[in-house]
């Protein structure tokens, strides 16, 4: 199976779903459908993404407590939770609110069909606990709700023009685009690009951040 497949959300879902069992083993927080990384890289299979709190090695595991390597079809890939992640599991109205504040790139995806462990309910069901949690906050915690509520009644800014500036009129050109993605190729790109600089070097700097869904974004 490669990434060329058609994303088999619904019927990892499924195996989910009938193995939470199998599933629910000390320090998993959530599970869902994605995409198998060895080695830091892609493998290009389908898998089931449990993340747990703290990854160990197999070793440092009691036999009892070890998740599957794989059920029916898809492998089982551990991946270890960042801070927001632990962070909703004891407060999830503070991890909500220190992902709206954080940089666009730093925010982790919203995951179809994540469910949170032990229960296995979906994390936006009403009935789950991180739901339920997050409800209660908003009288336990009303300093965090009424900053969630800022950022959402804050209005975009609008890019305005200098007095005196030329329009900035649509043209279409035939041009080549290479895109290089930092760390990995990004200096080995420009490096050789600069290299090439005999006199003068003019050089405009933009930021793009790319949020893809999850059924094009690689687990």
């Amino acid at each position: 199976m490669t990434t060329n497949d058609r994303f088999a959300a619904q019927e990892i879902d499924q195996t989910i779903r009938k193995n939470l069992a199998k599933l629910r083993k000390p320090g998993v927080l959530t599970v869902r459908p994605g995409f198998e990384i060895t080695g830091d890289q892609l493998t290009g299979k389908q898998a089931i993404v449990a993340t747990v709190h703290t990854k160990k090695k197999p070793a440092d595991i009691a036999r009892g407590e070890l998740l599957p390597a794989k059920i029916g079809r898809f492998p089982v890939d551990v991946r270890e939770a960042n801070a927001d992640q632990r962070l909703r599991v004891v407060d999830p109205a503070a991890a909500a609110l220190s992902e709206l504040y954080a940089r666009p790139e730093q925010r982790e995806p919203s995951w179809p069909l994540e469910r949170e462990m032990p229960s296995g309910k979906l994390l936006d069901d009403p009935a789950s606990a991180t739901q339920t949690a997050f409800a209660l906050s908003k009288t336990t915690q009303p300093a965090t709700h009424r900053a969630i509520s800022a950022h959402a009644a804050k209005q975009p800014l609008k890019y305005t023009p200098p007095a005196g500036a030329p329009a900035l009129n649509r043209r279409q050109l035939n041009t080549t685009i290479t895109a290089a993605a930092s760390p990995d190729a990004g200096y080995a790109t420009l490096s050789k690009f600069l290299a090439g600089t005999q006199h003068s070097l003019v050089i405009g700097m933009y930021g793009l951040h790319v949020r893809l869904p999850a059924e094009g974004f690689p687990g």
